[in-house]
């Protein structure tokens, strides 16, 4: 393959992938994916590589989604049927990763935003530069994560902070990253490429290739194997159909440039906007179809509520009790844990009929 936005270089026993593009910061685009995809799978295959390590041109290691588009980059056109979502780059990126029988190793040596920070995670070893900056923007860009971040990244660093960076969508340094345990040490940028590779050096001079390949593949089947990580990446992928076409993704792309507090419209918690609520319900209807489809547990209507704070059509949930009787008109729903009564036989004698007592109006 022709490589035109990344550069493949053999360093002894390394493997080193360059993203090239200093121009735009090395930012992602769907033909840099192609090009990762096809540089590891052919180093895969080469039995000399004992190690592949990804770094970046320039002062960037990657800024992420390439934006070139505009309000337009996540959308993907009208929707058509809830397994028509196109599978998101990064998590094809990060599933061809871990399908490898060799140790990956991230040399970040300058600013990881977007994808260029979640495209890590599926890494065997990250080291970083000290003047390395990260960030997991998502949500300021009216979008959710990819590349598989959803299953990776709580398990890197846990949920409460996984939940903290994604929320806030904050940039945050590299002793931030070193304290989390994002990345494994920091390095002066000059030292950042041979440190990487004197780790290389020291796995291909210390080690059984057959044996390393094995135990990573264990550790991989201790999470599950590539079943858990293939059921994130078609989720990721239709949420980000879903929020791609959505006015918080425009809205957030088009603000990503300028400065003051985006505005976005569309919400969980609107309450002046009865048709930004309807909005919301039929977001939650197509995120709990989208959860059968990909067969997560359900929703129920209590957990719902407590999750987005509104009310979801009992048409949308499965309630965790059953099937109940509707409570309008004076009947009563069926308790939980008991049996709905069953319908009168006709050979039951019928039910007695209380007589109605009239008083008369006394003169």
């Amino acid at each position: 393959m022709d490589y035109q936005q990344i550069q493949v270089t053999t360093e002894g026993p390394a493997c080193l992938v360059t993203l090239s593009r200093p121009e735009r910061l090395n930012a992602f685009t769907d033909r840099m994916r192609d090009e990762l995809v096809d540089a590891v799978e052919t180093a895969d295959r080469d039995d000399a590589i004992r190690a592949v390590i990804f770094t970046g041109v320039g002062r960037a290691y990657c800024a992420g989604q390439d934006l070139e588009a505009g309000g337009a980059t996540f959308d993907q056109g009208p929707e058509e049927r809830p397994t028509a979502a196109k599978p998101d780059s990064g998590g094809t990126l990060t599933l061809a990763i871990a399908r490898l029988r060799k140790p990956v190793i991230a040399a970040v040596n300058g600013a990881a935003v977007g994808i260029g920070v979640t495209m890590t995670l599926g890494m065997d070893i990250r080291l970083a530069a000290e003047g390395a900056r990260f960030g997991f923007v998502f949500a300021r860009r009216g979008i959710v994560p990819e590349a598989v971040s959803s299953f990776l990244l709580p398990r890197v660093v846990g949920l409460s902070r996984a939940v903290e960076w994604t929320a806030t969508g904050r940039i945050f340094d590299a002793q931030e990253a070193l304290v989390a345990g994002l990345v494994r040490s920091l390095h002066p940028a000059d030292q950042l490429l041979p440190a990487a590779l004197a780790l290389v050096s020291e796995i291909a001079e210390n080690t059984s290739p057959v044996a390393v390949a094995v135990a990573r593949r264990m550790y991989w089947e201790g999470l599950g194997g590539i079943e858990p990580l293939e059921r994130a990446h078609r989720l990721e992928s239709r949420m980000l159909q879903l929020m791609g076409a959505s006015e918080d993704a425009r809205g957030g792309l088009r603000r990503s440039s300028r400065s003051g507090r985006p505005g976005f419209r569309c919400g969980f918690r609107l309450t002046c906007r009865p048709s930004g609520l309807r909005r919301a319900e039929r977001f939650e209807r197509r995120l709990t179809r989208s959860a059968r489809l990909q067969n997560l547990p359900p929703m129920t209507a209590s957990s719902a509520k407590r999750a987005w704070g509104i009310g979801i059509p009992s048409c949308a949930l499965k309630s965790r009790t059953g099937p109940r009787a509707r409570s309008h008109r004076g009947l009563r729903r069926t308790p939980a844990g008991a049996s709905p009564p069953s319908p009168p036989s006709a050979s039951s004698p019928p039910a007695p009929r209380t007589a109605r007592r009239h008083r008369r109006r006394r003169d």
